[in-house]
């Protein structure tokens, strides 16, 4: 049995489309993925540098109140009550104020990054998707020229009517 050349033709035609439909989707579709980790590994990264300065600014006002400290003790000045107190206690809470800035400032950041990395995981699901359906649609047509499949090089009109 012999296939007419149109027919062979459309068929590869419509095979090599879908191939080249699966083949564009999954690439796309990878591409998203690698963009989403790339996003996650970028919110863990700002939550880790949100703690490291969290971190510093503990270091600075523990210097800090140690610094007072030392000066009302070099001084013979009690350490736990009046001035000495008081700027201890502005330290600390100064401290607790910029380290929940900074945590917040991390927070803000990593959450963007999140939500990015939601978006790139969405559309990998649509760019394979995609692949799929356009692997089909290009099936459809290849067979759409097939004999009997309603194909218009087969004796139909413009219209699709013998």
């Amino acid at each position: 049995m012999c296939i007419d050349p149109v027919t062979a033709i459309s068929i590869g035609s419509g095979a090599l489309g879908a191939a080249s439909s699966l083949a564009g989707g999954s690439a796309n579709a990878q591409a998203a993925g690698i963009a989403a980790q790339a996003a996650q590994a970028n919110a863990q990264m700002a939550l880790d540098e949100g703690e490291g300065k969290v971190q510093q600014i503990q270091l600075r006002v523990d210097q800090a109140i140690g610094r007072t400290r030392a000066a009302a003790g070099a001084g013979n000045i009690a350490i736990g009550s009046g001035s000495p107190l008081a700027m201890q206690v502005m330290s600390a809470q100064q401290g607790n104020t910029d380290k929940q800035m900074a945590m917040a400032g991390a927070l803000n950041q990593s959450s963007g990054m999140h939500f990015a990395a939601e978006q790139d995981y969405a559309k990998q699901e649509q760019d394979q998707m995609a692949g799929i359906f356009g692997a089909g649609t290009a099936l459809l047509r290849g067979f759409a020229g097939v004999r009997g499949l309603g194909g218009t090089q087969f004796g139909m009109n413009e219209y699709g009517y013998a």
